[in-house]
């Protein structure tokens, strides 16, 4: 459909979006290539819209809290440091991160942390990195069951997943190379059109430290996640001052009961 009215990423509210004339407008929208942000008493069920805000619009008290402004997360994952926790917790408990719960926590305890009205902040985007074997190599290694069973498991929580193949190490072994490169460009560059108003890093990486810095200067708030249970010492200490606030789960987890159960589960 042409678009003569110039809607296209223009920010559009459409009310009563559930159904009838409201819904078919939020449609025309989102076909005319328009942010569409639906309010509705019951909940809007339309692919492509911006997001869905619950609101009575015969309350006022209801349609302020509806125009307070939403915030946006973008969570980037090193996949290298990831493996580390599940490695760490395999070795103190036997489990695994329970990716579900960790995407459910990081919006909520934002919420709490910035003061935040409830259902306020929302992860947007969801990018996780990571070396992989090339499909003969994984298969001699039994790998490949485990590798598709972990990436199901990402598909459904809505995590994009990027692989760079491993390569060998002419010391022996293998290395994984350009994935922290990757890792940072693909955050600078999504932070920069995307305009997140918080960026989780879940890395302990040094080389990300210019990462954080430049995300600050973009005026972006840098969370670094940081989870190290079996007590390595595994993140760069000039990582975690250089970003805004370092959420360290061995603390939070240390104060508040039965979250460890809560983003555990049994080792697949």
């Amino acid at each position: 459909m042409k678009d003569y009215l110039g809607y296209k990423d223009k920010v559009c509210v459409v009310t009563g979006a559930a159904s009838g004339i409201g819904r078919a407008t939020a449609e025309l929208l989102i076909n005319l290539g328009a942010k569409v942000y639906a309010i509705d008493i019951i909940e809007v069920e339309i692919p492509g819209i911006k997001n869905f805000i619950q609101a009575d619009l015969c309350s006022k008290d209801a349609i302020d809290m509806a125009f307070e402004e939403n915030r946006s997360i973008g969570l980037f994952i090193d996949g290298g440091y990831y493996a580390k926790i599940n490695e760490g917790l395999e070795k103190t408990s036997g489990k695994n991160v329970n990716i579900k719960a960790l995407v459910e926590f990081i919006p909520d305890w934002i919420t709490r942390k910035e003061g935040l009205a409830p259902g306020k902040a929302f992860i947007t985007e969801s990018h996780y990195y990571r070396g992989r074997y090339r499909v003969n190599d994984a298969s001699d290694r039994n790998l490949l069951y485990t590798e598709r069973q972990f990436e199901d498991t990402l598909i459904e929580n809505d995590i994009i997943f990027h692989y760079k193949h491993l390569r060998e190490n002419p010391k022996g072994g293998v290395i994984e190379k350009g994935v922290d490169t990757w890792f940072a460009l693909d955050t600078y560059e999504m932070t920069l059109y995307r305009d997140f108003d918080y960026v989780v890093l879940i890395s302990g990486d040094a080389d990300h430290e210019m990462l954080a810095r430049k995300l600050k200067a973009l005026k972006t708030h840098v969370i670094l996640l940081t989870w190290d249970p079996a007590n390595t010492g595994s993140t760069s200490r000039f990582l975690k001052e250089e970003v805004c606030t370092h959420l360290d789960m061995n603390t939070v987890i240390a104060k508040e009961k039965g979250l460890a159960e809560k983003l555990t589960t049994k080792k697949q």
